[in-house]
């Protein structure tokens, strides 16, 4: 089984969204969702503490229940379990392979990640393309455009700002999911 470990600060908001958007997209879409165990951990997370009420209600509203979630700090034990972990920043990136090098060639930010594929859609015919606004942004770009790869911490946010955020990662993760969903044309891992 393929394990997907999403990473962020504390674990109590954007690495919990992507693991409850990676866990029911996959069920929804069909793909991955009995070979993938997705999974998020913090970097500087206090053990056992609840997501934050924000992201919950943001969630719900998506039909995506996190409110069962606890957060867990980041270990070695996860880090060798993990087939492939994203993170919310390039600097929890950057953080993640100086702790642990080992793992640099199977880290990146999640938006870093997402936009690799996006580029691979290039490829395709413009019909073929995904509907996904993370993949229109990149082939709107002009080549070698500066990408900004950090989904920003909504904590102590506005509704709008959690909303933002959780827009954000769906995306990025719908762009993960569209890598390996064959119904796009992109083949790849399937249940």
């Amino acid at each position: 089984m393929m394990q997907i470990l999403f990473v962020c600060t504390g674990n109590t908001c954007r690495s919990p969204m992507a693991e409850g958007l990676g866990r029911e997209l996959s069920v929804e879409w069909g793909v991955l969702a009995r070979s993938v165990r997705w999974s998020s951990a913090g970097l500087a997370a206090t053990p056992e503490m609840p997501a934050d009420p924000s992201a919950v209600n943001v969630m719900l509203a998506e039909g995506i229940d996190i409110s069962d979630h606890h957060t867990q700090v980041l270990s070695l034990h996860l880090i060798k379990e993990a087939d492939l972990i994203l993170t919310m920043t390039t600097y929890q990136k950057e953080e993640i392979v100086a702790r642990y090098p080992f793992v640099q060639s199977r880290v990146f930010a999640l938006k870093e990640y997402a936009h690799q594929a996006a580029f691979a859609a290039r490829e395709f015919s413009e019909e073929n393309v995904p509907d996904n606004p993370l993949v229109r942004e990149i082939l709107e770009m002009e080549p070698n455009a500066p990408l900004d790869m950090d989904i920003h911490d909504p904590v102590g946010g506005s509704r709008e700002v959690y909303q933002s955020c959780m827009q954000e990662i769906r995306a990025a993760v719908e762009s993960l999911l569209e890598t390996v969903d064959p119904r796009r044309g992109r083949g790849g891992l399937t249940e």
